[in-house]
């Protein structure tokens, strides 16, 4: 819950489900609301499958960079560039420029796949 940022609404639904009598025992105040715990459980799931997007994009990157075959380093701009794509549709909180190296990756890559090749110390640094 504290990764994936939930806890204010754990509690919310452990709040509303137990009342603490004056003994200190729990008593169930109201059942468990099927469709937050749905709603719950489904943001849980969509930001384990974000964490695993990243870390696959991540993986790519640093075989990209250690890749010095041509046509690897292509089929990996072309995989990087629709995985990026594919974050960016399926979960809104990541539309945004995919800032790694201090610099906006995915126009590089997409640069380094129109046959511009970039010299990454020379581009624009991005803080």
């Amino acid at each position: 819950m504290y990764v994936l940022r939930l806890q204010k609404e754990w509690e919310q639904v452990t709040r509303h489900q137990y009342d603490c009598d004056l003994d200190g025992s729990l008593t169930v105040k109201i059942e468990i609301d099927a469709d937050q715990c749905v709603k719950l459980l489904t943001r849980c799931l969509k930001m384990y499958d974000a964490k695993s997007m990243i870390q696959k994009l991540l993986k790519m990157t640093s075989e990209r960079e250690n890749s010095a075959d041509s046509k690897v380093k292509r089929k990996l701009n072309l995989r990087i560039q629709q995985q990026i794509q594919a974050l960016q549709n399926e979960h809104k909180i990541f539309k945004r420029p995919f800032i790694l190296y201090g610099h906006d990756y995915y126009e590089t890559v997409k640069l380094e796949l129109a046959g511009c090749f970039v010299d990454e110390s020379q581009s624009t640094q991005i803080y």
